[in-house]
């Protein structure tokens, strides 16, 4: 085994999950306003004080994601990154710089190349475990050329990415994501049906694989951080509610056609579902897998942030952590155990 191999063991996501706080100081302050507060810089640290010393939940989260400006602030006397190692907690720092869209076909690809191998350097620095590189990919007609050239585009962006953090000895969050809700005015991926997401999900994810095989990345030393096989946002409803099971059949399935052996950690992003669906479906996939399936753990930001904001934005700081505490709880004790 090698050691980032045993560096990501260490992480625990067999038993643990990773909670994503990385929100951009920008997104950050949509948050606190949709709860009623006027956003500020330490209104933002405040919030990201309660969530870090947080009680506990070590016992529940093996990663925490952060954006560099977190990464790099004080928390009881310390950095962030040195006050979740205490806990046992690794850190891995967000180093995309968000989301630009091609003027030519409207899809999107991944800023931030620029600054990568600055911002590794900075992570490795902090003490830092890991980094984090999303792209956010339409669900499309594989057959159509812009979309294969998008998702190639994305996918050499990921394993450039990720050979990069492995070279300084850095376990990389590699995440292709398949959009859920609505993407952009050119690509709604919103209301697409699950056939439609499994279809992105079978040739986007071997893009991705054949584009680190032929970098050199160690797949037994990343996590892939990937969505749920999932009709889109804009077709569920009461009326029409989830299936967990055949998302979760569907899901696995992708992940045992298509990944190789190699592969021992794959993470879910919650992308938009709510607390408890995000729940559902990992418990579901969780049910149905065996041993011979890689680690099958979250990666959620709003799925264990959402009542805990609730809580924050009426000052409730003991109940903004006793929610975040309850939510990564709920997820960890779904996992295999």
């Amino acid at each position: 085994m090698s050691d980032l191999s045993t560096k990501l063991q260490n992480v625990g996501l067999n038993t643990k999950i990773i909670a994503a706080l990385d929100e951009s100081p920008g997104t950050i302050s949509k948050r606190l306003s949709s709860v009623g507060l006027t956003p500020s810089v330490e209104l933002a640290e405040k919030y990201r004080d309660d969530l870090l010393t947080t009680g506990g939940v070590e016992a529940y989260v093996g990663g925490v994601i952060l954006h560099p400006s977190t990464a790099n602030q004080t928390v009881n006397e310390q950095n962030a990154v040195a006050l979740l190692s205490s806990k046992g907690i690794g850190t891995f720092v967000k180093v995309d710089q968000g989301l630009d869209t091609d003027e030519q076909n409207g899809y999107n690809v991944t800023k931030g190349f620029e600054t990568l191998e600055s911002l590794l350097g900075e992570s490795k620095s902090l003490g830092a475990v890991g980094t984090k590189w999303r792209s956010f990919i339409a669900v499309g007609d594989p057959t159509n050329a812009d979309y294969q050239t998008n998702v190639q585009t994305n996918a050499e962006g990921l394993a450039h990415y990720a050979k990069a953090n492995q070279d300084q000895g850095l376990i990389p969050i590699v995440e292709p994501e398949i959009s859920y809700a609505k993407m952009n005015p050119q690509h709604e991926g919103g209301a697409h049906s699950i056939d439609q997401c499994e279809a992105a999900a079978r040739y986007v994810l071997p893009t991705v694989v054949s584009s680190m095989q032929k970098e050199g990345v160690d797949l037994s030393a990343i996590i892939l951080k990937i969505g749920f096989v999932l009709p889109g946002k804009e077709t569920v409803s009461d009326a029409t509610p989830l299936d967990y099971r055949d998302i979760a059949t569907r899901t696995l399935k992708v992940i045992r056609d298509v990944l190789p052996k190699e592969f021992g950690t794959v993470v879910f992003l919650s992308g938009g579902l709510s607390i408890p669906q995000s729940t559902e479906c990992l418990k579901a996939v969780n049910a149905i897998a065996n041993a011979e399936d890689p680690i099958l753990s979250a990666s959620y930001g709003r799925g264990v942030q959402s009542e805990a904001l609730k809580k924050f934005g009426v000052s409730d700081h003991s109940g903004t952590q006793q929610e975040f505490l309850k939510a990564t709880q709920t997820n960890a004790n779904v996992l295999r155990k």
